[in-house]
Order: structure tokens, then sequence, then C-alpha cells
């Protein structure tokens, strides 16, 4: 797969988000809420209407501070606004 997540359009992850679903690769979450799903070998998504900008911004506060060979704290790439 080659795509540019910065670059890509919301409805495309979005839909990417639902496929990967659809296909057995959900790896977290609760049915009914928020769930993360792997949509390739480096990149997993966390989405629902539960996860807000600001989980979003203080985990890449945390990322960018921590010691990698101390803790693990996945990079945030992009934060998408859900729609009502």
């Amino acid at each position: 797969m080659t795509w540019k997540i910065a670059s890509a359009s919301n409805n495309y992850l979005i839909d990417l988000c639902h496929q990967a679903e659809n296909n057995g690769g959900r790896i977290g979450g609760e049915e009914y809420g928020d769930r993360v799903v792997q949509v390739s070998p480096q990149i997993a998504v966390k989405y629902g209407y539960g996860v807000t900008a600001s989980e979003a911004a203080t985990q890449d506060f945390v990322y960018r501070r921590v010691d990698p060979r101390v803790v693990h704290i996945p990079r945030v790439s992009r934060f998408i606004e859900p729609h009502e």
C-alpha cells in the first residue's frame, strides 16, 4: 500500500478504518465504543466518538518527551474531528 497519511482525505482514512475492521483488523477496543484497527503493518488507528483532540494532543506531548527505551508511546500522525 502506497499512500501518505498526511495527504490522504478524511473520507479515505475513515473508509480504510471500516474496511480494516470488516476484514478482521480490529486489535482493540469495544464493539460499540472506541476501536483500534490495524490498517497497515506500521499503522494502527484508534477511532470512535470518545476519541478527543485533547487525548491526541496529550499522547503527542508524551510521545515527544518520554525515553522510548523505557516506554513505548505510539506517535499520533493525525487527528480527524468527527462530524455529527
